[in-house]
């Protein structure tokens, strides 16, 4: 579990670099459906559809479907992360974030937050107790 949490913290800024990339597809991807829906149209108002038109059709409309999914699935693990990060203290916030999401040694941190090296390790597994309660909840 304590290795998950910090996996999904130092691919944080991935995360939401994914949710961009998923944005901007879904742009294109709508774009793409209103193109050809726009053809569509004019074939359904004469009725003569073609199979692969109409197959066309439902193909991006899935896609879409499915994208929006993901897309949905990737904003709420970004923000549920940044939302426990939020409820931690300042200065488990301000480590946490220093050490997985800037990458910066524990000295440099200590010298940031004014503690000890030490204390700055404790601090850190305490908020890393805190944030696996709150992607798992207490456990026995």
């Amino acid at each position: 579990m304590k290795n998950n949490i910090e996996s999904r913290l130092r691919n944080l800024e991935i995360d939401k670099q994914y949710v961009s990339y998923l944005e901007e597809q879904l742009k294109i991807l709508n774009d793409e459906y209103g193109l050809r829906g726009n053809g569509i149209g004019e074939y359904i108002s004469s009725g003569t559809i073609s199979d692969s038109t109409g197959n066309q059709a439902i193909e991006i409309a899935d896609k879409r479907i499915d994208m929006e999914l993901r897309l949905r699935r990737a904003r709420a693990k970004v923000k549920h992360l940044e939302t426990l990060i939020d409820k931690l203290t300042e200065t488990e916030a301000t480590v946490v974030r220093l050490y997985y999401l800037h990458y910066k040694p524990m000295w440099y941190i200590s010298q940031q937050v004014k503690f000890s090296q030490r204390q700055v390790q404790r601090i850190k597994d305490d908020a890393l107790q805190r944030l696996m309660r709150g992607v798992y909840g207490e456990r026995e």
